[in-house]
């Protein structure tokens, strides 16, 4: 049925059934890169943008619908809160959540990205959120898309040097949460590899 927006007037199953063997699954196809969508033979230009849009567009309405009303205290909440913001792994992307006091989201921001194996951080980005938003608390996280969600050297290099550049500002860390396409990492979980006190999350 999503097909037929783009391709109308054609029986789309085939087509349905050829990009979920070739990629294999569902999933994999809304993750796949936008050019590997058009070497499928009947997919072009406007049915691979059509795919590609779905989970961007269900990113947008996740932090549409429930981001003023997101509470984050644990790790668990976070991982909740941040995963439909991954939903789509083709593209290098790290996040900062500004909460208040209370843990209350009140703002997500997208500060640059990452690779397979670090996070690259836009420190403009990151000090026009906290003067704007005054956050008593962030949440950092980014994506692996095509590498492992275990830390790498540099990523815990990036951390460290954002909890000093935070305490700064009287701003806590709570947590470095890196995903990736079938697992997700807490670093605040992380005993010996990183700087004790670090993040305000313990559980």
């Amino acid at each position: 049925m999503l097909l037929f927006y783009s391709i109308p007037r054609r029986d789309t199953n085939e087509l349905a059934h050829e990009l979920i063997n070739r990629f294999g699954s569902l999933a994999n196809v809304f993750d796949a890169p936008f050019e590997a969508l058009m070497h499928v033979d009947g997919v072009g230009e406007r049915t691979a943008s059509l795919i590609k849009l779905i989970p961007a567009i269900f990113g947008e309405y996740h932090q549409s619908r429930c981001e003023t009303k997101a509470t984050v205290r644990t790790r668990a909440d976070a991982v909740e809160f941040l995963t439909p913001y991954f939903a789509d792994m083709s593209s290098e992307s790290a996040l900062m959540v500004s909460l208040d006091g209370a843990g209350r989201v009140i703002n997500t921001v997208r500060v640059k990205g990452g690779t397979s194996d670090e996070v690259s951080l836009d420190l403009n980005a990151v000090f026009f959120e906290i003067l704007s938003n005054s956050p008593a608390a962030v949440l950092l996280s980014h994506c692996h898309p095509r590498g492992l969600a275990a830390p790498s050297q540099s990523d815990i290099r990036t951390t460290e040097k954002f909890s000093d550049m935070l305490s700064g500002f009287d701003v806590k860390l709570c947590d470095h949460i890196i995903f990736a396409r079938d697992d997700v990492f807490c670093m605040s979980r992380m005993k010996s590899r990183i700087r004790p006190g670090i993040f305000a999350f313990t559980e």
